[in-house]
């Protein structure tokens, strides 16, 4: 599945692979992100992190890194990553903790969380991440068609359902391929 992982020289502790049968990303190999660190007890442990096409970076890698290192320092224990990821998100769930990412991390982050209050919130804040499919966000797309909103407003409003899934890929919420990518965006003129 994967050529062997090469550590990244500016990011300690962070090794890369490159995929040879996942699909290529922006003409490129896929490439998966996988972190190294001792336990309390010293025992060397590996985390696969996530692949590039999901959305995760070198930096993002690390910065995960960082945090299991100062964990075990902390608490003298690693959290294992089952207890970590969460059974039973809900979109609603998820939103909350975007928007407050987005906060900290995204100039226009008030766009982002106007529709999701507008347009998102009252049709997926209760599904749960796993039951949404493409079928359901091909319907969301149709209904805020025939509400009369813009292409551009239901491309914007489909782009922060992709972001979302992305970051509760990176973030552990989510496993699994976003469904967004299994649907076609508004073509805006």
């Amino acid at each position: 599945m994967s050529t062997k992982r090469e550590r990244l020289i500016k990011y300690l502790g962070v090794y890369v692979r490159t995929s040879e049968t996942r699909p290529r990303v922006n003409g490129r190999q896929d490439t998966c992100y996988d972190i190294t660190y001792k336990d309390a007890k010293g025992k060397k442990i590996w985390e696969c992190v996530g692949w590039a096409s999901e959305g995760i970076t070198a930096a993002y890698a690390s910065q995960l890194r960082a945090e299991r290192v100062r964990e075990v320092r902390l608490s003298g224990e690693v959290v294992p990553i089952q207890k970590r990821r969460k059974q039973a998100l809900t979109f609603g769930d998820l939103a909350e903790k975007y928007i407050d990412w987005a906060k900290s991390n995204k100039k226009d982050w008030s766009h982002d969380e106007g529709r999701y209050k507008r347009h998102l919130k009252p049709e997926l804040s209760e599904k749960l991440l796993n039951d949404i499919s493409p079928l359901d966000l091909e319907r969301l797309k149709k209904k805020l068609q025939t509400k009369g909103l813009s292409p551009a407003t239901v491309k914007h409003c489909l782009v922060i359902i992709r972001q979302m899934f992305n970051k509760a890929l990176a973030w552990g919420f989510f496993k699994g391929e976003n469904p967004v990518r299994k649907i076609g965006l508004p073509k805006v003129i």
